[in-house]
């Protein structure tokens, strides 16, 4: 065997070519960290443990919010922190919220991958218009509902919103007459009512109050809405569905009820639907299905449409939770209930119930809602990154969650004046007019906004100006006042609210008009 011989100079060329390729490779290799983000700060937070991450940490505290408060005056305004087998990062700062909201949608798009999340929608999350990751499809419904969703009170749609709304209070207020006086469980009332406006004006459908399918839909509505805006261990450790199968299964046979009642609603759609003239929502999906049935690159499907519209009702458990709470902080503040009253009679001089078109001339009434907005917000559904990027500078990694703390922006003492008390005319300024700052997002912000919050507005302003404007509200003698160092931030009663409902004279408001 021979060896090639090589010579000195050769050596020494070929040495200096290697250590070159070398450093070209460094470069570019370092080139590509850059740019996904190695060149990032880190985010600080708490170290967690094997298997459950902080886990243990969060459990320490009341609720998740009080949890995110402590970590926030520990390591600011933006951490990391592991839950279970998942990257978390939580926000609380609004300049960072919006950056991750609105100058970085794209990046941060998708949603959380929760096993209840599939289960509550067929086995398929992103069948939900909610919960989905964004997509094209998502783009395409989204766009469908939108307009719909959001009429202009001027428009045919927003008149049949009015209308709509106007009429299911006044049945609420002739329900509520009934059993005026009484220590009432209110819970019941509200969830029928808003129930009946989501399905009137989504689908052209209402329901008789004793239609027992229906009642069983409402309280199926409101446990599936409960289970959504809690958190569990499994959310965080997926293993434990092992231990937890049970209640996953309980979960998908409660939706399959609430599916059945939604199937057949679309199905009468069906038969007496003009292509040309949609009446709703459900008409409008069921065109847009027909124009498209041979159109290969159509990506909505009937099962599409049936969920969109399931998942936009569910709203009405969102809106009814609300109102709710809203009520029983009205009936502690007898002040603020006495300047919606004269508000909403000098309007209509008590001859006439308040409509959307009153809404502009009555801002006191209109900053309530605002206010009640601040204290009792859902939180704003977790996002999660698409790809590596960052936020303020902070390296996120993709597939990491992004949760916002907007509790303790909504009860900053530096943002707002005693954030505690509650104070409707924070939201008023000096010329009288309603004002919003931009650290108050209590639908989120950018293209994942909440569809639905154009009727939970509308229902909600009518409904404190209509039920105010018909009785007088207070607490059961004994009942607990609502403890404003307590309220979690989420639009869920944790025990049941009582109220008492006293009629008002006609007269009354007729004297504060003449006044």
């Amino acid at each position: 065997m021979s060896f090639i011989s090589v010579s000195p100079l050769t050596l020494v060329l070929g040495g200096v070519v290697a250590i070159l390729a070398c450093v070209v490779l460094l470069v570019h290799l370092r080139s590509r960290s850059a740019k996904k983000g190695q060149n990032f700060k880190s985010l600080p937070g708490p170290r967690g443990l094997p298997v459950l991450g902080a886990s243990h940490i969060i459990g320490r505290f009341k609720n998740h919010w009080d949890a995110f408060s402590a970590l926030r005056k520990q390591y600011g305004d933006i951490y990391g922190v592991t839950l279970g087998s998942r990257r978390c990062v939580v926000v609380s700062n609004m300049a960072f919220i919006k950056e991750v909201l609105v100058a970085k949608c794209h990046e941060f798009a998708n949603r959380p991958d929760f096993l209840r999340f599939h289960a509550i929608f067929r086995g398929d999350r992103n069948l939900s218009i909610a919960l989905c990751d964004w997509s094209d499809k998502q783009k395409v419904r989204r766009e469908m509902a939108f307009p719909f969703m959001h009429p202009r009170v001027s428009t045919l749609d927003g008149s049949r919103m009015n209308n709509i709304i106007m009429f299911e209070l006044q049945q609420l207020v002739s329900s509520l007459s009934k059993v005026q006086n009484q220590s009432l469980l209110t819970r019941p009332f509200l969830l029928i009512t808003t129930a009946n406006i989501f399905y009137q004006y989504i689908c052209s459908k209402r329901f008789s109050e004793n239609d027992a399918t229906f009642l069983k839909t409402v309280e199926i509505y409101d446990l599936v809405f409960r289970e959504l805006f809690q958190g569990y261990a499994i959310d965080f450790m997926p293993w434990l569905k092992m231990f937890n199968g049970q209640r996953l299964q309980e979960l998908k046979d409660l939706a399959k009820n609430v599916s059945k009642v939604t199937e057949s609603v679309i199905k009468e759609h069906e038969h007496g639907i003009d292509h040309n003239k949609p009446r709703d929502l459900v008409d409008i999906y069921l065109s847009y299905l027909k124009d498209n049935e041979n159109n290969k690159e159509s990506s909505l499907t009937q099962e599409d449409v049936d969920v969109i519209i399931e998942d936009l009702i569910g709203g009405h458990s969102v809106l009814g939770n609300l109102w709710l709470w809203g009520l029983y902080l009205l009936a502690a503040n007898p002040e603020v209930r006495k300047n919606i009253r004269e508000e909403v009679a000098r309007v209509t001089c008590g001859v006439r119930a308040p409509s959307m078109e009153d809404r502009k001339n009555m801002p006191y009434t209109e900053a309530t809602t605002l206010e009640l907005l601040r204290v009792i917000a859902s939180p704003i559904i977790p996002h999660v990154a698409t790809t590596d990027t960052n936020i303020n500078g902070y390296k996120i990694e993709k597939n990491t969650m992004v949760m916002f703390n907007t509790f303790d922006i909504n009860m900053d003492p530096q943002l707002w004046n005693e954030p505690r008390k509650f104070e409707p005319l924070r939201f008023v300024n000096s010329s009288g007019n309603v004002f919003k700052p931009d650290y108050f997002i209590p639908f989120g912000a950018g293209k994942r906004t909440c569809l639905g919050d154009g009727l939970v507005k509308a229902t909600l302003f009518l409904g404190l100006s209509t039920l105010l404007q018909n009785f007088e509200i207070t607490l059961p003698e004994g009942f607990p006042e609502p403890d404003m160092y307590d309220i979690p931030g989420l639009v869920v009663p944790r025990s049941e609210i009582r109220l008492v409902f006293r009629r008002l004279e006609s007269e009354q408001s007729t004297m504060i008009c003449m006044s």
